[in-house]
């Protein structure tokens, strides 16, 4: 049987953030507006008109379809704020996870609901489901027979997802090296202890080479991509998240990469620029600072090389860069003050429950 296309409806404004991905500080979740994932029913007559409003919502595009019976609902007031893909992607999963209750949420559908970093073209894909039987996909989700072991099996927000390892076993084939780096890293930040399961039959290589190279000190998914890419072309920054000093001890910034020839590493995602500015600067202000902290790193006499989304995508362009940097920093004098790596703080997942108002005690208004 062909499966279902669900109608096509006015939706509210989507924003695509910056350089196609979202994960960590990359991710504009910061504005996602008033949300509210909720499911039609006709258990009762309250519930019946409930589900007739919610489907009205949809019609005139106040409210987004994620699932058979799921909707994402947003505050009238907000329907001009711009919608994270990521929300839409959780609540997706969880829609088609708590519609099926005896399957299990797996691959990108489960990295989501883990908050691990994905890149935004991996969202669009329909919600994995694994099964011990076969099933039918339709619109929404797509189905996958394969065993699963009990400490396999998670539940994240009331519904049964892979565990963070099989998930991100599970992506070792459908993400690129860089991609599946920036998973593990996003792991390893969460949980020092954070480990593979060496018995994993395919993709073994790949995996390996991802665990030999994590790091918890990444802090967005462009920075792992940044150091993945770098790494299969044969160039290493040892320090990532480095505090560098002066010559007396004191701080001057805080690096995503520093290399021992004297070049610190910087992946501008952008963001700092734009919708996090913090409150009371604008825009001008946090380029003026980024100018004077950058031109006290230049007076220590250290070799400042930036890259963004785009020169991700010309990986051979970035090697070249970043290698040239190097050999220049290599012939002069080696920058006065120091280097450190200094504990990073774990990051905390998303809290979807509270953001889509799963724990909300009654129907939002809207």
């Amino acid at each position: 049987m062909r499966a279902s296309t669900p109608p096509s409806y006015p939706q509210p404004r989507v924003v695509h953030s910056l350089g196609a991905a979202l994960g960590h500080d990359e991710t504009l979740h910061a504005v996602l507006p008033v949300m509210r994932l909720e499911f039609t029913t006709t258990d009762s007559y309250d519930a019946a008109a409930r589900g007739a409003h919610i489907r009205r919502q949809h019609r005139s595009g106040h409210a987004i379809k994620v699932g058979l019976g799921g909707y994402l609902l947003l505050d009238e007031s907000e329907l001009e704020n711009t919608v994270d893909p990521l929300a839409i992607a959780a609540a997706r999963a969880i829609a088609v996870g708590r519609a099926n209750p005896s399957s299990v949420v797996s691959g990108e559908a489960a990295a989501v609901l883990h908050d691990l970093p994905l890149l935004e073209k991996h969202l669009e894909h329909p919600v994995l489901l694994t099964r011990a039987w076969h099933g039918r996909a339709n619109a929404w989700h797509r189905v996958r027979r394969a065993p699963l072991r009990d400490d396999e099996v998670v539940e994240q927000f009331g519904v049964r997802c892979t565990s963070v390892a099989r998930t991100i076993t599970d992506l070792a084939g459908r993400v690129s090296p860089p991609q599946l780096l920036a998973l593990v890293d996003a792991a390893t930040r969460r949980d020092p202890g954070f480990t593979l399961d060496p018995r994993v039959p395919q993709h073994r290589h790949r995996l390996v080479w991802v665990a030999a190279h994590a790091s918890g000190r990444s802090e967005s998914i462009g920075e792992s991509i940044s150091r993945g890419l770098l790494l299969a072309r044969g160039v290493e920054f040892p320090h990532v998240q480095a505090t560098i000093t002066n010559e007396q001890g004191k701080f001057i910034a805080r690096v995503d990469f520093a290399h021992p020839a004297g070049v610190i590493g910087e992946f501008d995602g952008k963001v700092k620029y734009g919708a996090l500015v913090p409150v009371g600067k604008t825009a001008a202000d946090v380029v003026m600072e980024e100018k004077r902290r950058e031109n006290k790193l230049r007076a220590l006499g250290w070799t400042i090389v930036r890259w963004d989304w785009s020169l991700l995508h010309q990986p051979d362009e970035l090697t070249r860069q970043v290698r040239e940097a190097i050999e220049r920093a290599s012939a002069l004098p080696a920058p006065r003050g120091g280097v450190h790596q200094r504990a990073v703080s774990p990051d905390q997942p998303r809290d979807w429950e509270t953001l889509l108002g799963l724990n909300a005690s009654a129907p939002a208004a809207f």
